[in-house]
């Protein structure tokens, strides 16, 4: 998988944000102070996508998936939930994983997979049905025409 570089003026315009430590072209380095407040907020049940819009760090600049990443990262980390200050952590995270919960985890995604998989071909039924159905009533109106 590639990341995505950004351009000139997202660089510039990440490195000036607060929530940013340091940006390359392709990788974003966020404050431990903005991670922490992440979580909090996160924790309090605000989306994800919502934090980050408020830090200036909008999906479309820096893409949904790199904010999904973010959060699920730093769910894992110590540093984040032990009330330690500064940005010392930020560069070593310790991972604390226990394997129950990844099972769990993949389960719970593989479901969530599995029912959105259910909606888009409920979805795609319906409009193959409208499509059938508008190509029948285009067929009516033309042979009217021709009469």
């Amino acid at each position: 998988m590639t990341d995505t570089s950004f351009t000139p003026e997202q660089l510039e315009y990440l490195r000036m944000l607060p929530a940013v430590k340091s940006v390359n072209g392709s990788h974003i380095y966020y404050s431990s102070q903005f991670q922490k407040e992440c979580m909090r907020r996160y924790a309090q049940g605000e989306r994800p996508s919502k934090i980050f819009r408020d830090a200036g760090l909008s999906p479309q600049i820096i893409g949904h998936k790199r904010i999904e990443r973010c959060i699920a990262r730093w769910k894992q980390l110590d540093h984040l939930s032990d009330g330690e200050d500064g940005d010392e952590g930020d560069e070593i995270f310790n991972m604390r994983r226990d394997p129950v919960d990844d099972n769990r985890m993949l389960l719970q995604l593989l479901m969530q997979q599995s029912n959105y998989t259910q909606v888009l071909q409920q979805e795609n039924t319906k409009l193959r049905e409208t499509v059938k159905r508008l190509t029948a009533e285009a067929d009516g109106l033309r042979q009217q025409q021709q009469q």
